[in-house]
């Protein structure tokens, strides 16, 4: 703790200058006058600084030299400075925020909006801080912004606070949930689909249901008018809920309407629900009759989504082409679902699967091509694919030279990240 030493001498030093300009301005002028007024200021924030670095200094006596250890007792120093009246408040919470401690940083921004702690209101930076928390999916940030809004509705207008406070609730914070349960002042999105309803526009019920800024008896009222529009979406949430409770039968009626009402997601609720139990070849691995009647109604089911544009029917209508599941190996087939699924954004599956369809094709160029989607999948978290590219690496394999550096690389990403 050398530098803090050198800074609280640094203080010190400065202290003894305003003694000096203290004397020179009992006897001055006006001007004087108020020059004394400035050195009382600074030197209350000299006092302050200096006792934040007192507290910099004992906790490295203590031992606790990370950032994260600093911070932490940084904020738990603003708090008992808070419940003590102490005029440290701010610039501790200020220290503790620098260190990056989010705590501190919500309560700092917090103040800086309110003007607490004598921070004179800085609106406009201390909803900065608070953004940045909400950004990096912080709930509590998030949350804050309905505070903010009450308060300030001028700076923080009701779309906004409502869809933070939608995010919150995602993150599982109570309090969020709880206020969603309640009708917001409704947002322009709610009003403008509220207004398209009015116009007898079809399926614009089914988004009013889960509008959180109205309440749970419009929400219901609208999923029913939905139901009543026959919307897919309705129809799908309905058959899960049914299903849920047991009815099977129903469940299904409700999946095939919704099928035919060109939902995707349908489809593969109920292939699963035909499918009651067997395993599927994603997870038993052991290929099925191709003549059984229940396998071959789940794979019409996901051709059908795969052809409505689900990326998930994309990527096993994918597999199974490089497979073999119910189908002749293709991988010219398969790459066409595959590449369908990597242009809708998906990188987990898709890449990894086409790199095995170059990985085991003996042409120019194919090796090469199955590193570069290899690594597309390994960066989105794909184990299979780092284990592919540690084996490519550890052999080599065609115009991909060995490299054994790379090969305990991906071993290592592949034992540690999973």
């Amino acid at each position: 703790m050398k530098d803090v030493d050198i800074f609280c001498e640094k203080i010190a030093a400065d202290e003894g200058l305003v003694d000096l300009f203290e004397t020179d301005a009992e006897t001055s002028s006006e001007i004087a006058r108020d020059l004394k007024d400035e050195i009382e200021r600074r030197s209350g924030e000299l006092k302050c600084l200096k006792n934040a670095y007192n507290v910099y200094r004992n906790l490295a006596k203590a031992g606790l030299e990370t950032k994260e250890h600093i911070g932490k007792a940084m904020y738990e120093a603003a708090k008992k400075a808070e419940k003590n009246k102490d005029e440290d408040v701010l610039i501790l919470l200020e220290e503790a925020s620098k260190l990056g401690y989010t705590p501190a940083t919500l309560d700092y921004g917090m103040a800086l909006i309110y003007g607490k702690f004598g921070a004179g209101r800085q609106v406009e930076e201390g909803l900065r801080l608070i953004k940045e928390e909400a950004d990096a999916d912080n709930a509590e940030a998030c949350y804050l912004f309905v505070k903010i809004h009450k308060d300030y509705p001028e700076v923080v207008g009701p779309d906004v606070a409502f869809n933070m406070c939608q995010k919150a609730a995602s993150f599982g914070h109570k309090a969020a949930i709880r206020r969603l349960a309640k009708p917001f002042e409704m947002t322009k999105e709610t009003l403008d689909l509220l207004s398209r309803l009015e116009a007898g526009e079809k399926g614009v019920a089914y988004l009013l249901s889960h509008r959180g800024d109205l309440t749970l008896d419009d929400r219901e009222k609208y999923f029913n008018l939905a139901l009543e529009e026959g919307d897919g979406g309705a129809e799908y949430e309905m058959g899960k809920i049914v299903r849920d409770a047991g009815n099977i039968i129903a469940a299904r009626s409700y999946f095939e309407r919704s099928i035919e009402h060109g939902n995707p997601v349908s489809c593969f609720a109920l292939s699963r629900l035909i499918l009651q139990g067997r395993p599927h070849f994603y997870h038993g691995g052991k290929m099925p009759d191709r003549d059984d009647p229940v396998y071959q109604e789940e794979f019409r089911l996901m051709e059908k989504a795969a052809q409505l544009g689900d990326y998930r029917a994309l990527c096993v209508m994918g597999r199974a082409y490089v497979r073999g599941y119910m189908v002749d190996k293709d991988y010219d087939k398969a790459r066409g679902y595959l590449q369908k699924a990597f242009d809708l954004g998906e990188r987990f599956s898709s890449p990894r699967l086409m790199a095995e369809t170059y990985r085991y094709t003996d042409a120019p160029g194919t090796a090469s091509k199955a590193v570069e989607l290899y690594s597309i999948a390994a960066e989105a978290g794909n184990r299979s694919a780092m284990l592919g590219l540690m084996d490519i690496y550890e052999a080599g394999l065609r115009e991909v030279a060995q490299d054994t550096a790379k090969a305990d690389y991906y071993r290592y990403l592949a034992s540690d990240h999973f």
